[in-house]
């Protein structure tokens, strides 16, 4: 129902629906992905790397990282943008992700 509200432009309510995922179910993979929703709609770096720390293989990986990729990330930050890219096989992709973080891409 959560991303049904999402598609449907309905952010306010999809938003709630993610949030409530979370509390209810914290250790779901429903609340993993709500970490990648919530991280989109409320434009939360932290939240998209937390989805892309938990689920570096994930369906919504690669589009978090095109979110944050251009934004002034820590070291450990790259990394964890690197290890996702390595975990699906992206090496030359994760490859920028350990030289000049921003400069590389």
């Amino acid at each position: 129902m959560a991303t049904l509200l999402y598609e449907s432009d309905n952010q306010t309510k999809a938003l709630k629906h993610f949030r409530h995922i979370q509390k209810k179910f914290p250790e779901s993979e429903f609340a993993i992905a709500s970490k990648y929703y919530i991280g989109l709609i409320t434009n939360d770096t932290k939240l998209l790397l937390e989805y892309i720390a938990l689920s570096p293989k994930g369906r919504f990986a690669q589009d978090a990282i095109e979110l944050i990729k251009d934004k002034n990330l820590s070291s450990n930050e790259n990394y964890t943008i690197a290890n996702s890219c390595l975990e699906r096989e992206e090496y030359k992709e994760g490859e920028k992700y350990f030289k000049d973080p921003i400069e590389a891409r």
